[in-house]
């Protein structure tokens, strides 16, 4: 695997970590405005750090080594 291609699973990943917080947090925002007894969910932003992203020896999503085997 090249540099070019590790950049580009970096990136989506990125974009895949950064929107799903956003998108989760929208989710229990909206989910919890329709409620009449206040807030009862709440997101919990689990903040996997770069020591365990995808390509890493301890990955906590995506496992993948660098032969693109599971």
């Amino acid at each position: 695997m090249t540099n070019h291609h590790l950049q580009i699973i970096h990136a989506r990943s990125m974009q895949l970590a950064n929107e799903s917080k956003v998108f989760l947090q929208q989710a229990v925002d909206e989910t919890n405005a329709n409620l009449t007894r206040g807030k009862r969910f709440f997101f919990a932003d689990p903040n996997i750090a770069a020591e365990h992203s995808a390509l890493t020896d301890d990955p906590y999503v995506f496992g993948i080594n660098l032969d693109m085997s599971p």
